[in-house]
């Protein structure tokens, strides 16, 4: 009976890891057709754009109000694609080159198409010093840490 139950638990194990697998390519399918009708959102405004440009420019009239309204529309399907183009490379554990903007391996130090070294982004602020760490717990709590805190001289210590 114990080589019968080694089965069950290594078959239990294998349908889970093939569900949770089949689980994240949904999500990546669904993610994909997200940015595609994004896209194609956006291409339909821009045409909309150019009617209206060309519209008024025959007519000789001026109609900023409604070309803001479409720029804005547009401004704001952009944002929506680029935030679903970005989980949709973290779906993929990738991340694009500040530079060349090429798809990379999330653990890259340089871009493979231009050289570019890549800059891990652990803090979101700028006004944090190099020596302070900020670590954020469950409850919102916000606990920093530094150094010297830790009876380590950063100094004295290469």
């Amino acid at each position: 009976m114990g080589i019968l139950d080694d089965v069950m638990v290594n078959m239990k194990s294998a349908a889970s890891t093939v569900s949770k697998r089949t689980g994240e390519i949904v999500d990546y399918s669904k993610l994909k057709f997200t940015a595609s009708g994004l896209s194609s959102e956006i291409r339909r405004k821009y045409q909309t754009l150019g009617e209206e440009v060309y519209a008024c420019t025959k007519i000789g009239t001026e109609d900023s109000k409604s070309i803001e309204l479409l720029i804005e529309e547009i401004d704001a399907l952009k944002e929506q694609l680029q935030a679903t183009n970005e989980l949709i490379m973290a779906a993929k554990n990738k991340i694009l080159c500040p530079v060349c903007k090429a798809e990379l391996d999330k653990d890259s130090i340089f871009c493979n198409k231009c050289g570019n070294k890549i800059e891990k982004d652990f803090t979101s602020t700028d006004e944090q010093s190099d020596e302070d760490v900020v670590v954020e717990d469950p409850f919102k709590e916000v606990v920093v840490m530094s150094d010297s805190d830790d009876g380590i001289d950063s100094e004295t210590q290469d």
